[in-house]
């Protein structure tokens, strides 16, 4: 198995928590938080450490037309903060088909269903909890069938 998941190998789709909502497995060690609330789920906080990513409003704007490969999908972010030399935050695309060519970033899926394809033919499938790696420079195709949102750093 790879040590990233940039779409390289097939078996990382099955990473989404359970229908059962039981805990889930990754790597053959069960995933702690399925089913349980996270403690900052109530309210978003107005200190961004401690942001409830899940509930933030986002603004969201059009995928620029030459990016878009079919229906109406649009992106909103919300910049949470630095660690390090890293920037971390919250990325949201409605339902829609786009392409995009990535920035290094590793990401953690809070709700939502997609299909990332890569240029080597690979796909991977996200649903929650689903923890990605992206390349800089990676030319990906994404296919949202529910709103997608993770939190990331890049």
């Amino acid at each position: 198995m790879s040590d990233d998941l940039s779409g390289r190998d097939p078996s990382v789709s099955g990473l989404a928590p359970s229908s059962s909502g039981q805990a889930s497995s990754f790597s053959g060690q069960a995933f702690p938080f399925s089913g349980q609330a996270f403690p900052f789920s109530g309210r978003a906080r107005r200190d961004p450490d401690f942001a409830a990513a899940a509930a933030l409003d986002l603004e969201h704007e059009p995928i620029p037309p030459e990016q878009v490969v079919a229906g109406s999908p649009m992106t909103g972010s919300a910049p949470l903060g630095e660690f390090g030399e890293h920037e971390y935050g919250v990325w949201e695309h409605t339902i829609g088909v786009s392409t995009d060519v990535e920035a290094d970033e590793v990401f953690v899926v809070l709700f939502g269903a997609a299909t990332v394809a890569f240029e080597d033919g690979t796909a991977v499938e996200l649903g929650p909890g689903s923890v990605g790696r992206l390349h800089e420079g990676q030319r990906t195709v994404w296919t949202v069938t529910e709103t997608l949102r993770k939190v990331y750093i890049s």
